[in-house]
């Protein structure tokens, strides 16, 4: 992945969270928190991804994700 996409995974964990904390109802608070968590480990998963690690071992985008 590259610098900016993973640039893009953090800017999208910041504005889950500040809509998580402007959020008025708490289970938009709460989907917004898990979109934050989401994005920010997705974004570590590519900051750590040296290529040592075989594919397999890393966690799926559908592990992540959902769906």
């Amino acid at each position: 992945m590259s610098d900016t996409e993973t640039a893009y995974l953090l800017s999208r964990a910041e504005k889950e969270a500040v809509a998580a904390i402007q959020a008025d109802h708490p289970a938009a608070s709460a989907a917004h928190r898990q979109l934050s968590m989401l994005y920010s480990a997705k974004a570590l998963i590519e900051l750590g991804d040296t290529g040592d690690t075989p594919s397999d071992a890393r966690p799926s985008r559908k592990a992540l994700f959902g769906g």
